[in-house]
């Protein structure tokens, strides 16, 4: 349901900024627009926590409130009603950063289109919340699944998904003209040592304390379109918001591969 839900605000979120025929003018939908606030409300009432501005995979404003999620207990021992699930599925948080991080950038669309405040406000929440994301755990640049809404909770086995999503919706914000110059400087930062850190451990999304690939971790240098995609976005966005040439170097050897 949340990604359905997900799914369904970003698609409209994107639409805002088309135009719509109507007779020899174009002009840009009312309704469409409002209909994106009204997911938008929605869609943050039901799944987001006011404690760290992230949107989570389970309804939060139900009957159990946050005991839907994965207790803190459980995710400090990487489990999941019991069972041993190191990577979070089922958690309700094991897709933190890859759900904010859609939602950043469609945030960020929205409000380029229209210059609508409450888009704005709305990206400048989910920003601050995937800050938290970057900085909860102690290791440089590994992206967590999580954290829970306790602020501090989080599996420690993440993902490719999670990393490039992390990526994407933080160079989007900074392209924005709602970054100030403390969120460039964030950003500029937490994508650095995000770069560095994959590739010292050879462009493998490894766990927290690189002892292993993680579950999703595979190789991003494999000879596919998944990982020529994966690797090459992600060397733009981090030069891009850093401008340090190495990252436009190793884009550059990379691409003519």
């Amino acid at each position: 349901m949340s990604m359905k839900r997900l799914v369904a605000l970003c698609l409209a979120l994107a639409a805002v900024g088309l135009t719509w025929p109507s007779g020899a003018q174009e002009r840009k939908d009312p309704e469409v627009r409002e209909e994106a606030k009204r997911l938008l409300r929605s869609y943050w009432t039901d799944f987001a926590s006011p404690e760290t501005n992230l949107a989570y995979g389970r309804r939060l404003n139900g009957p159990k409130g946050i005991a839907v999620l994965a207790s803190p207990a459980e995710i400090r021992q990487g489990l999941v009603r019991g069972q041993p699930v190191p990577y979070g599925y089922g958690s309700g948080i094991e897709d933190i950063a890859l759900h904010n991080g859609h939602l950043l950038f469609a945030l960020c669309d929205a409000y380029e289109a229209t210059k609508e405040a409450e888009f704005a406000d709305a990206a400048r929440r989910v920003f601050s919340g995937l800050k938290r994301v970057g900085t909860v755990s102690p290791v440089p640049g590994f992206v967590p699944r999580g954290p829970h809404p306790d602020g501090k909770s989080y599996y420690r086995d993440s993902s490719l998904d999670q990393h490039t999503t992390y990526v994407y919706g933080l160079w989007r914000y900074s392209r924005s003209e709602l970054a100030t110059d403390a969120d460039k400087a964030f950003i500029r930062d937490a994508l650095a040592q995000f770069g560095k850190r994959m590739e010292r451990n050879g462009w493998f999304v490894k766990n927290e304390d690189d002892s292993q690939v993680a579950h999703v971790g595979f190789c991003w240098l494999q000879w596919t379109d998944v990982g020529a995609g994966t690797l090459l976005t992600v060397l733009a966005a981090i030069h891009d918001a850093t401008a340090d040439a190495h990252w436009r170097d190793l884009y550059s050897a990379r691409s003519l591969m």
